[in-house]
């Protein structure tokens, strides 16, 4: 999954497509996985479906500790 660096967060997104940017926001919690079906669908423009950085350090952390938490389907 791509990311991008912005101030002291990582950023991950899923990217399709080109032209006009249309960006999908996921609620909490979930995150950009709830639209991996959908962005192959709409084929138009360039579809951005960030995974907000609260969410994803949650994840990390779910990771480093053991914790069973993983983002929502």
């Amino acid at each position: 999954m791509p990311s991008i660096d912005v101030l002291d967060s990582t950023i991950h997104y899923e990217e399709h497509g080109s032209g006009p940017a249309i960006v999908f926001l996921h609620g909490k919690p979930s995150s950009s996985h709830m639209w991996r079906k959908i962005l192959p669908l709409v084929g138009a423009g360039r579809l951005i479906a960030p995974t907000s950085s609260a969410w994803a350090a949650r994840a990390s952390r779910s990771a480093t500790t053991g914790s069973t938490t993983t983002p929502a389907t």
